[in-house]
């Protein structure tokens, strides 16, 4: 694999992944009783950041990518992509449209829901890389 191939898929699987860890935090919220959900979310955040790091350590070494591209192109887009869906998601709501991707259940748009966690955990999973690289740089 050459370095366009592995930047294209890094880019497209790595940011396809945050967003769906982020999304699976709702279904992990619903373990009984609530402190396994909290344990199994951090658990999941720690397994992830500690995967990235070996990805990003092994990508520098193979292909040359610097930590920083490789958090601006892996992990970045995704975060900028959840914000700018959260935001959207609340414009149509004040608009009065409660329901546009998915569904509603008693009129809670879960499409409010899903980008709220989303968001979250990309927004969290962006500070930590940024935190880790700064470890690592100075």
């Amino acid at each position: 694999m050459n370095k366009t191939t592995a930047m294209v898929l890094l880019i497209v699987f790595g940011n396809l992944l945050i967003l769906t860890l982020g999304t699976a935090q709702i279904f992990l919220m619903s373990i009984r009783p609530p402190v396994l959900g909290i344990v199994a979310i951090i658990a999941l955040f720690a397994m992830h950041n500690a995967a990235v790091r070996f990805s990003r350590k092994r990508f520098e070494r193979r292909f040359g990518v610097s930590a920083k591209r490789y958090i601006l192109t892996g992990v970045l887009p995704a975060a900028a992509i959840c914000v700018l869906l959260f935001i959207t998601a609340n414009v149509l709501m004040s608009f009065g449209i409660d329901s546009f991707l998915l569904w509603s259940i008693d009129s809670i748009p879960l499409e409010w829901i899903f980008l709220l966690f989303a968001s979250g955990y990309s927004i969290f999973f962006l500070a930590a890389q940024f935190v880790i690289l700064a470890r690592e740089i100075w």
